[in-house]
């Protein structure tokens, strides 16, 4: 079985105030397509992705976990 991954720049701009250890998340979904190999259906999928951050003493928004959920056939 082939795989293949596409990267993805993600720009998010955050016009609120935030504090020292304050935790955002930032998600988004990417979807795509799997087909079987045995029947030949091809298959609608969905995944979430969750990025953490937190803000240090600096206010540098500085990464703190990701959480990639696992991909799941797409609801219509």
């Amino acid at each position: 079985m082939m795989s293949a991954y596409t990267n993805i720049n993600l720009s998010v701009d955050i016009v609120e105030t935030r504090t020292v250890g304050e935790e955002v998340e930032i998600m988004w979904y990417t979807v795509g397509q799997r087909t079987n190999a045995t029947t030949g259906v091809v298959q609608n999928l969905r995944s979430a992705n969750m990025a953490l951050f937190k803000y240090d003493q600096a206010g540098k928004m500085r990464f703190y976990r990701v959480s990639n959920h696992p991909a799941a056939p797409a609801t219509p």
